[in-house]
């Protein structure tokens, strides 16, 4: 089995960086509940608004390097929806199914392409979560729209929330997987391949 080069630092800070914030964010939002109208806010909202800012920041970070950097993966590769590339990412995703259906994990370079691409809907879910959470805190602590506009967007940050939970655990299971194979996942995400 291979292992993965370890990825630059700016992408590893920023990724460990993400997946500790995230995690935290979906941990105090699963214990907290917003305030009603006219209520105060708990200690745990307000902990989930300040995570959910910094998660925003810290996500929109990330974008901004995968746009700009010329190492890792190309954003290209993580949004692989059109012609080859989708081909490409499918075919890798059936032999992904055939290795779990024989009870074995493809070499990572076998599938890097649908890794990419479940890569890229992760970042996808994140920005979108933390996106409708800043909307969702301008509207009512900034502007005061408790009802009306904020209501979808809250509906919109908790459906994205529990697609965060499953991407989180899917995503969480499938590395340590590669790592348990020898495959190095683990030690390359945190710099030591």
């Amino acid at each position: 089995m291979t292992a993965q080069p370890a990825l630059h630092k700016p992408t590893q800070v920023l990724h460990n960086l993400m997946a500790l914030l995230i995690t935290a964010q979906l941990a105090v939002g699963a214990l907290m509940h917003a305030p009603r109208p006219g209520e105060a806010p708990s200690t745990m909202f307000e902990l989930h608004e300040v995570l959910g800012l910094t998660s925003l920041a810290t996500v929109a970070a990330f974008v901004a390097w995968a746009l700009l950097r010329r190492v890792d993966t190309p954003v290209r590769q993580l949004f692989p929806w059109f012609g080859e590339a989708r081909a490409r990412v499918l075919g890798q995703f059936v032999l992904l199914l055939r290795g779990l259906w024989q009870r074995r994990l493809p070499d990572p370079e076998a599938t890097a392409d649908f890794a990419s691409a479940i890569h890229g809907l992760g970042l996808l879910a994140a920005l979108g979560m933390s996106a409708s959470g800043g909307v969702y805190w301008l509207l009512g602590d900034l502007l005061g729209d408790t009802g009306g506009f904020a209501h979808p967007v809250a509906e919109l940050h908790s459906a994205l929330a529990n697609l965060m939970w499953a991407y989180l655990g899917g995503h969480t299971l499938m590395a340590v997987a590669h790592q348990w194979l020898g495959h190095g996942t683990l030690r390359r995400i945190l710099g030591r391949a």
